[in-house]
This record gives C-alpha cells, structure tokens and sequence, in this order.
C-alpha cells in the first residue's frame, strides 16, 4: 500500500467558515435543609457554509490524474434545551443518600442545502496546483426537527469509605425529516421515533492513604442530527455499553489527580466517514455501519 503525502483536495475549492453563538443560564433554590431544586437552561446557534473536493480513483486514461468530486454545502444547527431537577440529602440509619430526579426537554432544528459536482482531476505530478471549479447550485434542501424528553433518577449512596451510584433515564424522541429536491420542488418526509433506557452503577472506596479505586457498568443512548446522503433516511441513535475499573490519587496539598483505568466500551450505530459511490459521484459522507469497539489502558 502506498500512502500519500499531498493534499487530495482543491487549493481553488477549499473553504470552511462557520460561526456559532450560545446564551443560557444556572438557577438554583434551596428548598430546605433536604431539597434543592434547579434548573438550567441554554439556547445554541450554529452555522457552517463550506466549499469542498475529494480525490477519490486514477483517471482512467492518464493514472497520474486522480478523478475528483466537489461540493458544496450550509447547515444550521439550533439547539434550545431546559433541564429541571429535584435534590435531596438524607440518611438512612448509617446511608448517607443524594437523590437526584429529573426531566429535561431538547428541541432541535437542523437545516442543511446541499450540491455536488466534480473538479478537474488532481494532477500527482503538481499537487499544489488550484484547479478551477465552475459555481455549483445546491441540488437538495433538508429540514429535521427533533423533539427529545428525558426522565431521569439517581441515587448516591454513601457508607463510611465506600460510594455506591445507581442511575437510571428513559428518553423519548421524535424526528421529522423533510427532505427536498430543488430541481423538481418535490419533497419526501419521513417520521422517525426512537425510544430508549440507559442506566449506569458504580463504586469507589476511599482509603485513607489517599488512594481511591473504583469500578462502572453504564449504557447510553445519544440521538443523532442529520440524514444518511445515500439513502435520505434520518440517522438512528448511537448506543453503547462501557465497562471501567480504575483507581485515583490525589497528591497531599496539591490539586493534582493521578488517575489510571482499564476500559472497554462496544458500540452500535456511531457515526464515521466512509467513501459512497452517489448518484452525483463518490463522496465521503457520514454513515452508521456495524459496531465499534474500543479498549484501553
């Protein structure tokens, strides 16, 4: 296999720019000596316009050009989420408890216009060189609104050294996806809901020499904005399974914390770039195939 060591894109068709803003705010109120409630709360813009070229197979005719598509494409992300939450501190003979309940609510909006081309081909011989790229129309609009309501509660558990943490949350979410063609104004929507549990636990033990190892068990379940380009079909959540032992020192009279942990986290339905042959040509885009795994030390 031979790797390459040049740009495979267009110096003359290469641009990104993207701007993004987010306001919020933290209330908080103690109620009494046990409960406290709170509620946070936060607004998100994000817009991104990017001009694109991918070098994707040898010309046909001379193998030192490599054939390449180009693109071009603006999305909005809008993001508005209001999270509630109940705390409650108490004991149960020799149990310290902090109960935590909740509900939260996330409203999203994404919006992308999309259009594809190709590019003169890369020559190999001179990289470097900016091949002309003649104005590309955007070809496609898209619009997804999801709707997400997450109900949540966890209790910490506390006994002398050791800390036991059990948490559970359910969410419910709703996906609308409207899918356009602006050569022809016709328009497909497809309805999407996605329903889910997740749940974590946990120990840890305290030593008195600072030492503190621990070990979890959580799953988790995280919806996903967009549209596979190959098929228009919105993207399923991404769930995993992570399992962790670890331990922790914090060093006397200092802020450092050293920690170490042995993980193993499995995977399905995670986003990553691969290579599509499209109707307007090869393109690397986002899909969800398979499972993935990832191990460590």
């Amino acid at each position: 296999t031979t790797v390459s060591d040049f740009f495979a894109g267009n110096p003359a068709y290469n641009d990104s720019v993207q701007s993004q803003g987010r306001i919020g705010y933290e209330f908080e109120r103690r109620l009494n000596e046990t409960f406290t409630f709170r509620q946070n709360a936060r607004a998100s813009w994000l817009n991104t316009d990017t001009d694109w070229t991918f070098a994707y197979a040898p010309n046909a005719v001379d193998p030192l050009l490599l054939d390449s598509s180009a693109g071009t494409f603006e999305e909005w992300l809008d993001t508005y989420t209001i999270d509630n939450q109940l705390e409650a501190k108490f004991d149960t003979g020799a149990l310290e408890h902090t109960l935590l309940a909740g509900i939260d609510f996330t409203k999203l909006r994404w919006k992308s216009l999309d259009g594809r081309s190709t590019t003169p081909p890369l020559d190999t011989r001179n990289p470097t060189l900016g091949r002309p790229v003649d104005p590309i129309a955007f070809q496609t609009k898209t619009v997804q609104d999801q709707f997400i309501t997450g109900l949540y509660l966890q209790d910490q558990v506390r006994y002398d050294a050791l800390t036991f943490t059990l948490g559970g949350r359910y969410d419910w979410v709703s996906t609308d996806t409207d899918n356009t063609d602006l050569a022809s104004g016709a328009v497909s929507t497809i309805p999407q809901d996605d329903r889910a549990f997740s749940w974590r636990a946990g120990v840890t033990y305290e030593t008195e020499w600072g030492v503190t190892p621990y070990a979890s068990y959580s799953t988790a379940f995280s919806p996903n904005a967009g549209i596979n380009l190959e098929t228009g079909n919105p993207f399923k959540p991404t769930e995993s399974e992570q399992q962790e032992i670890g331990v922790k020192y914090l060093l006397p009279d200092s802020n450092t914390l050293l920690t170490a942990a042995l993980f193993n986290i499995d995977q399905s339905n995670g986003l990553y770039y691969e290579v599509v042959n499209l109707s307007s040509g090869p393109a690397n885009i986002q899909v969800q195939r398979g499972k993935l795994r990832s191990r460590g030390l």
